[in-house]
């Protein structure tokens, strides 16, 4: 009895393994050309290129570049799962469903997002 207590506590102290061991928030370095575009996450203003920021990379953001006599340019973040922590979840059923649900598995396809605009 006592043994499959202390298994089952060992499993649930595996589960969630990247929600456990995630380091949290991604810096991503914003860019453009010309540089001084505002960047705008999700239509909230966050600064001017060149500008680093802090995302979640188990959030959706589309991010809008927009300059006086420029074209706005919009881009989506794209994410991927870490096939590692998949993998660690396989032996942890309930942390794949942990990891599944709050997306800490998923890392930036790109942590330099950068864009060409259309300037007059």
């Amino acid at each position: 009895m006592i043994q499959k207590l202390a298994a089952a506590l060992v499993l649930l102290a595996l589960a969630g393994c990247a929600t456990i061991f995630s380091s949290g928030p991604t810096e991503l370095d914003f860019n453009s050309d010309p540089e001084g575009a505002e960047v705008l996450i999700n239509n909230e203003p966050l600064g001017t290129t060149p500008v680093m920021l802090q995302l979640h990379a188990n959030k959706k953001y589309v991010i809008t570049f927009r300059k006086d006599g420029c074209e706005d340019a919009t881009v989506q973040l794209d994410t991927h799962v870490q096939a590692g922590w998949v993998i660690l979840d396989i032996f942890a059923p309930f942390g794949l469903i942990i990891d599944l649900v709050t997306g800490e598995w998923k890392e930036f396809n790109d942590d330099t997002p950068f864009v060409n605009m259309d300037c007059d």
